[in-house]
């Protein structure tokens, strides 16, 4: 009775020990938030902060500066590469090589023949490991997986890497290709495009050009035709002016002519033919002198 009388009063008392724990801690902790509350604006905040495209940017370009810029020492200092497969070797058809090395060091070269052949036998004489007939089972099964993987297993490990690298392609490599090329001939449509943005006021301005070289073009032609129509009009107003002229002159030439025949008698016109004919008489005789 008085040890279980003792052990509720120590399970009464436990929890009033944490509670004054914890009420202790939590004036603590009050006290130094008072302490720190100055100094509030120099430490920061927890929460989540939103960061815009453009600091992220920036900043995984000076992350990308600090690790990989021209101060870091690639020559003596490379960067690790995680290989993608291992050349494994085993003893015992199934023990890995590696295991024996890291053994070396403290239990030299026998080391991991010890402990093979000591942890069987341990098994053995503890009885933890029973010598019966699956026991043999096992041992043939294991002789038979390990004949399986000495014959076979390069061409088992080749066909798996295969299906494996045949996996990764159509999972990774090849959607990243895909998308790597789409994001270029986005890029290049992008580029086009901001070429073909800052080309604009050059392309306004040589139509501008275009359409007042045509403007001068139409007022030249304009004015030449306004030219040709006046120069056709008065050289139409000159020549029928001359027509009149000539039309008049013709028709007083032959007024005057018709008048003239018409007061001409005809002893007049043979008086007239006698005095020729003498007239040329006359100056035949003196040719022949």
């Amino acid at each position: 009775m008085p040890k279980a009388f003792s052990g509720v009063r120590v399970l009464s008392i436990t929890p009033c020990r944490q509670a004054a724990a914890v009420a202790q801690s939590s004036d603590a902790q009050v006290a130094k938030s008072q302490e720190l509350a100055p100094y509030e604006d120099l430490y920061p905040s927890s929460e989540n902060i939103p960061i815009s495209l453009e600091e992220k940017v920036a900043n995984w370009k000076r992350a990308n500066e600090i690790f990989f810029g021209p101060e870091r020492d690639f020559k003596n200092f490379p960067h690790p590469v995680m290989p993608v497969t291992v050349a494994e070797t085993y003893h015992f058809g199934i023990i890995p090589t590696r295991w024996f090395k890291a053994l070396y060091p403290k239990l030299g070269v026998s080391g991991g023949y010890t402990v093979t052949l000591g942890t069987i036998l341990f098994l053995l004489s503890k009885e933890l490991f029973v010598l019966t007939y699956e026991t043999i089972e096992l041992i043939a099964l294991f002789s038979i997986l390990n004949a399986v993987r000495w014959k076979w297993g390069d061409n088992i490990k080749n066909f798996l890497d295969r299906k494996q690298k045949e996996k990764m392609d159509f999972l990774y490599h090849t959607p990243l290709h895909e998308a790597t090329k789409g994001y270029k001939t986005e890029l290049t449509q992008i580029n086009t495009e901001i070429e073909r943005k800052e080309a604009i006021p050059t392309i306004f301005e040589a139509k501008r050009e275009q359409v007042d070289l045509q403007l001068e073009a139409e007022y030249r032609e304009r004015l030449a035709n306004v030219y040709a129509t006046v120069r056709n009009r008065l050289e139409y107003q000159a020549d029928l002016e001359h027509t009149v002229r000539s039309f008049e002159q013709t028709h007083m030439v032959n007024w005057i002519v018709n008048s003239v025949k018409k007061g001409i008698t005809p002893q007049q016109e043979k008086d007239s033919i006698a005095s020729c004919i003498r007239t040329l008489k006359g100056l035949s005789a003196t040719a022949s002198i």
